[in-house]
């Protein structure tokens, strides 16, 4: 039997703005817009094929649950723009390799874990 096909890899642009004090500004992947908001942070770790815990951070507070990774650890980074797009940025770590994935989640609109 053939192993499975393998799949292609999305070539990820992350894009940077100048902004102040050092800093660079995380524009929004669909648009380009510089005004976006952290509305999610979550971390899935398991071992193998194993159940494993997760940890979710988002406006509602933070909660731990279950959860299946294939190896390794996964940490979403959840954003909302204020262009109207909303996307996740997914590090994932496996056998010393950090693999970056994006997302867009349309019509996901939620409220920022942090607002000053």
């Amino acid at each position: 039997m053939a192993p499975p096909p393998r799949r292609k890899c999305k070539r990820i642009h992350i894009d940077l703005e100048d902004g102040y004090n050092d800093y660079a500004v995380l524009k929004c992947p669909v648009c380009g817009f510089e005004y976006n908001h952290l509305t999610g942070v979550e971390v899935r770790g398991g071992i193998g094929r194993r159940e494993g815990i997760g940890t979710r951070i988002d406006a509602t507070g933070t909660r731990i649950f279950g959860t299946c990774v294939d190896r390794g650890v996964a940490v979403d980074l959840e954003f909302s723009g204020e262009c109207g797009h909303d996307f996740t940025y997914t590090l994932e770590f496996h056998k010393g390799q950090m693999q970056v994935s994006q997302r867009e989640m349309p019509g996901t609109l939620k409220s920022a874990i942090w607002r000053d």
